[in-house]
């Protein structure tokens, strides 16, 4: 079997900053992927969603403006991924041509590890509130995922959000000061992992870095990853009924509930084991569900990858509601 992994060489430059390359040979074009290891988990008590509200200051306001780094990537015809944020980590990307590497990375480093924050926040707080509550419309959405990860994270920062957007609350109060100390603490080279494939070698991308502010000396620490989770949860209060006319008033009367199951997988399993398993359970709860009972359309078995254990779930958008009983 191929194992992609095999090809990347790691280097780590004076500062901290690890460094996977992969060359292929011929190509003209470079992309880089820029990983802070730090995501939401690490949302401190009463600023849950901060991660994600710097991720946003970081990449609109610090540096050159964003308009500016969007028109100067799509005239060399590449393009760029502006910031993601997951529970893990938070990630920056964008596909160059080689000649104009050094010159965006750069940028991206500025972005990144460049001056103090200024501006920018009162725009993206309300940019994010928008996105909260697009995210939660109603209330009861909310109120089954922060069941789920109340009941299966008690002992982590899970438990106080439902996603790495945080609380309202919270949204509400984080301020300039605290975004400043939370990239002080985690966007230094240490904390920083760039990954990149294309036609550059490993000597060259690290001389190319050298060069722009990924090369700057500044103190910092990597986020220690933590140890594979060995936990076995069994929730105390293992099932939530939801009714929509509880949340949305008066509704015709509906045979069709949906039906969540969750549970929590230790992180010591290996990885693709799981998804051989997932991908089983999907093709036997279909076949069983829908082929041979018609008792719902469809269904979605996800693993969700958390830093040291998983989430694994199993949705289905409209079930009989006399068949819950027998899946179970």
């Amino acid at each position: 079997m191929w194992d992609p992994m095999r090809d990347f060489e790691k280097e780590t430059l004076s500062n901290g900053l690890d460094v996977h390359v992969s060359h292929v040979s011929g190509r003209p074009w470079q992309v880089f992927e820029f990983v802070v290891h730090a995501g939401s988990d690490m949302d401190p008590v009463g600023q849950e969603g901060i991660a994600h509200f710097l991720e946003h200051v970081v990449n609109r306001h610090a540096g050159i403006p964003h308009n500016e780094l969007e028109a100067l990537i799509e005239r060399t015809g590449g393009h760029a991924r502006y910031g993601s944020t997951g529970f893990e980590a938070t990630r920056y990307k964008c596909f160059v041509p080689i000649h104009a590497a050094e010159e965006i990375v750069g940028r991206f480093g500025n972005m990144l590890l460049g001056e103090q924050l200024r501006h920018g926040v009162e725009i993206e707080r309300a940019v994010i509130i928008r996105e909260f509550d697009d995210t939660y419309s109603f209330a009861m959405d909310r109120e089954m995922r922060m069941s789920r990860q109340r009941q299966l994270f008690p002992d982590t920062a899970l438990s106080r959000m439902a996603c790495p957007l945080g609380t309202r609350e919270a949204l509400t109060k984080i301020s300039l000061g605290d975004l400043q100390e939370n990239r002080d603490r985690y966007y230094v080279p240490a904390n920083i992992s760039i990954v990149t494939a294309g036609g550059m070698f490993a000597h060259e991308v690290v001389e190319m870095l050298q060069k722009t502010p990924f090369g700057i000396e500044k103190r910092g620490a990597r986020n220690p990853h933590p140890a594979p989770d060995m936990v076995e949860v069994f929730p105390a209060d293992n099932r939530l009924n939801i009714s929509a006319a509880d949340h949305l008033g008066s509704l015709p009367p509906v045979d069709s509930p949906g039906y969540m199951t969750y549970a929590r997988i230790p992180g010591v399993f290996n990885g693709d084991a799981l998804g051989v398993c997932q991908h089983m359970l999907y093709k036997v709860l279909k076949d069983e569900l829908r082929e041979k009972r018609q008792w719902t359309y469809d269904l979605d078995c996800v693993i969700r990858r958390f830093r040291n254990m998983r989430l694994a779930q199993v949705c289905i958008d409209t079930i009989d509601s006399a068949a819950v009983h027998d899946i179970e």
